[in-house]
């Protein structure tokens, strides 16, 4: 882990992964699914992606869109994802997201993938007020539906087994009466 991003210093942190990375097979499992549909291109378009092909994964996936004003809205997402943050992130914002922090992470590193059109992976580490530290890993890729210009990203994370503490930590941030631990 090379690069460490930090966002105004509120507890949320991501390390740069490598590609691949084997402590996080399912990463290395939508990226080589990618690197097959992407053939010589930069990218495959969004409607190459078959849900058949990621369905070991497919809790965990999630479309973002790239916007013509370059910001990014979540198109279809994982029921993995609902557990997580405990509401229907399909077609929010980014911008909606909370912490501010955390919505700054994906904004900035949506933004890479759009400005490199190569993937990125990275581990997020979430410290909740009372001190939890829980983390999870995420791979971003892109896609091309003109052939020249990122349209789309098709992203997977892996929450490993502290999810479910994250899921307090979201219902504090969304005021939704729950406690974090």
């Amino acid at each position: 882990m090379s690069e460490v991003t930090v966002v105004r210093d509120t507890g949320v942190v991501a390390h740069r992964l490598e590609l691949g990375d084997p402590r996080y097979p399912e990463l290395g499992f939508v990226l080589d699914y990618w690197t097959r549909l992407r053939g010589p291109r930069f990218a495959p378009p969004r409607r190459e992606i078959d849900p058949a092909g990621l369905k070991p994964v497919l809790p965990r996936i999630t479309l973002v869109r790239v916007n013509a004003d370059k910001s990014f809205c979540f198109g279809l997402a994982g029921t993995g994802l609902y557990a997580l943050h405990n509401m229907e992130i399909a077609r929010k914002a980014i911008d909606d997201m909370r912490p501010a922090a955390y919505r700054d992470l994906l904004n900035a590193h949506y933004a890479e993938v759009v400005r490199t059109k190569a993937p990125n992976s990275y581990e997020i580490v979430f410290t909740t007020h009372d001190g939890l530290r829980r983390q999870y890993a995420s791979l971003r890729v892109p896609l091309s539906d003109d052939g020249e210009n990122v349209t789309g990203l098709l992203t997977i994370d892996n929450f490993g087994e502290g999810w479910k503490d994250l899921k307090p930590y979201f219902d504090r941030l969304y005021d939704r009466g729950t406690k974090s631990p």
